[in-house]
């Protein structure tokens, strides 16, 4: 009797230790800086929320030798519960000033008529990115530098495809918005409508749907417009 009451009282104690790590800001703040303590990579505060009501990061980010990717600010609202449904359903992610740098790529190869290899990528469980907002980003990479002042995207993952429901980004250059579907498999066949304001040089409309597979997908845009992928 008494060995099953100690076992009652020891499970509880434990219920309520994972209720308060989670459900709290205190218990959420102490499971942040554990996390710290473990990845000396790992940057920034946790300064406000909880798993269940939402997260705010100030100045998050992962910064190494080789990378450097950080914000002044991150809000997550999200719907844990939905994680016992296998899923991972986000409301809402906001990032501020984000700045990505990566290495150096090697010296260019020589041009080559070969297909790209690409990766088959297969997501282990259902995603769903309902909004999600950049207020000023940057990319740079060696000499290339990359600058955004807005950008906006709705998606849907499921196993290897990607639905893009909505995407919207706002460059120095213009702005462009773009729906469509992408499978991470095979030659990752894309079907999208692709609307670039102001239109390039070279391009024969305001509103174009490509579709095929992106190992090709440079081949057919113009110059101005080509996409680079890094595998």
């Amino acid at each position: 009797m008494k060995t099953a009451l100690a076992i009652l009282t020891s499970l509880v104690t434990l219920l309520c230790l994972v209720l308060f790590l989670l459900l709290t800001h205190t218990g959420n703040l102490w499971l942040w800086k554990l996390a710290r303590a473990q990845l000396p990579e790992l940057q920034g505060e946790l300064i406000k929320g909880s798993t269940t009501n939402g997260l705010v990061f100030q100045n998050p980010g992962w910064v190494d030798q080789d990378t450097i990717f950080k914000a002044n600010r991150l809000t997550l609202h999200w719907q844990p519960g939905m994680l016992f449904g296998g899923i991972l359903d986000i409301d809402e992610l906001e990032l501020k000033n984000l700045v990505i740098k990566l290495p150096s790529p090697d010296k260019e190869q020589a041009p080559s008529n070969e297909k790209l290899v690409l990766p088959e990528i297969e997501f282990p469980l259902p995603i769903t990115l309902k909004k999600l907002t950049l207020d000023r980003g940057t990319y740079e990479q060696g000499e290339i530098k990359e600058e955004v002042t807005n950008l906006l995207l709705s998606a849907d993952a499921r196993q290897s495809q990607i639905t893009i429901h909505e995407f919207k980004v706002e460059h120095a250059l213009g702005k462009a918005s773009l729906q469509g579907k992408i499978t991470l498999s095979g030659d990752y066949p894309l079907s999208a409508t692709l609307d670039i304001q102001p239109p390039p040089p070279g391009w024969q409309a305001p509103a174009k749907k490509s579709e095929g597979d992106s190992s090709r997908l440079s081949d057919r845009l113009p110059a101005s417009c080509q996409c680079h992928s890094h595998c």
